[in-house]
């Protein structure tokens, strides 16, 4: 689009165009009828022409003046917009002479100001912003630091907990080994009482207590070594061993397998598992309760390891599996015997299920693969 100045230019190039085509028609009619007046009607005729030339020139020069003013005032509109800043004064109404323009100066005035009013509103809401923004970074710097000292705290006391485990293992061994010797010594000599048995007993949770810790330390390093192994046989033994722990504790164990069932598995694993989950109803049983082992298949071929007893009180199931966690009347251990049945489980594919009983007993159950029904299932049978 034109600016002003171009279109006031055109507009009166358009007028005197248009003056000079009426003044040269004039003349052109005039002097067709010169040949047929008498002299005193070409003197009349002269005198109208020089007053119709006055009047198209005097139209001319008021539209030029009118066209003049229109782009002067158009143009100092345009130019106060084109180089309008914040600092520079509003448009003076009193200086546009047409009303049109004067209306169009105050509207452009009004919304200046209402724009500078907005401007100054944004302003104010981007310090607020970039101020909320600031604190809120602070606050988040100072939340990630007191993370990271507590991290370092944590991993500090994880790192002493693990020293102190390891540092336990050797002082547990030598000590143990004696008492373990000892009392087959007495029990060769005919030595057997019931506080031998309580000896056993004591010996034997401070064994599994050992067994974890060593484990637990080595299990990084620990090399896998499966072999077919008789689950029904092993847990079998395994309820046998633990008999004299479970008598000094006053409770009653018993075992209910039949059927011979077969697993692909690491035999030091299989000990930690088993004997954890044992270890673990002793120390969480009421006195005189009964711990129930038992394995069998379920209808989608799994052979399940299941152990239940009659809780001192109802554990939260959502965390018994998790590392050092201790019930509140823990017997013993340093809370680290579930947590590696739990990655032993998962390392090899054994499904875990628990739950605290409405009867007060606790469940847990295990799902191993049979090893002959999965073998023969690989080979197309």
């Amino acid at each position: 689009m034109n600016n002003p100045k171009t279109l006031g230019k055109t507009a009166l190039t358009m007028t005197l165009s248009v003056v000079s085509v009426f003044a040269g028609f004039t003349l052109y009619i005039m002097y067709s009828e010169y040949l047929r007046f008498t002299e005193p009607s070409v003197e009349i005729l002269f005198q109208l022409i020089i007053l119709a030339l006055c009047v198209v020139i005097g139209v001319g020069l008021f539209w030029g003046f009118f066209v003049a003013k229109v782009t002067r005032e158009l143009t100092t509109i345009s130019v106060f917009l084109k180089n309008h800043d914040a600092d520079q004064a509003a448009l003076d109404v009193g200086d546009f002479k047409i009303a049109e323009f004067s209306q169009i100066a105050e509207n452009i005035n009004e919304m200046l100001v209402e724009i500078k009013e907005k401007n100054r509103e944004l302003k104010e809401l981007n310090e607020n912003l970039e101020h909320s923004v600031e604190v809120k970074t602070k606050v988040l710097a100072k939340k990630n630091e007191e993370l990271s000292l507590a991290k370092k705290q944590i991993e500090k006391v994880l790192a002493s907990r693990d020293k102190f485990i390891k540092d336990s293992i050797h002082e547990i061994n030598t000590p143990l080994a004696v008492i373990q010797a000892n009392i087959e010594l007495m029990r060769l000599t005919g030595q057997d009482s019931r506080h031998l048995v309580k000896i056993e007993a004591a010996s034997k949770i401070v064994t599994n207590i050992y067994e974890d810790l060593s484990y637990f330390i080595k299990k990084d390093m620990f090399k896998v070594k499966k072999e077919v192994l008789n689950l029904t046989q092993f847990l079998s033994e395994r309820v046998e061993y633990f008999k004299e722990v479970v008598e000094g504790a006053n409770l009653k164990m018993s075992f209910e397998g039949s059927e011979q069932l077969f697993i692909f598995f690491d035999m030091t694993q299989l000990v930690r598992m088993v004997d954890n989950n044992i270890f673990n109803a002793v120390k969480y049983s009421k006195e005189g309760g009964e711990i129930k082992v038992s394995v069998f298949t379920d209808t989608k071929g799994k052979i399940i390891f299941e152990i239940v007893n009659e809780a001192l009180y109802r554990p939260d199931m959502q965390i018994v599996f998790n590392r050092f966690y201790r019930g509140s009347d823990a017997k013993g251990g340093f809370g680290i015997g579930l947590s590696l049945v739990y990655q032993i489980a998962v390392q090899n594919g054994v499904g875990i299920c628990c739950a605290a009983l409405e009867d007060g007993r606790v469940w847990f159950a295990y799902a191993f693969k049979d090893y002959f029904e999965d073998a023969f299932s690989s080979h197309g049978f």
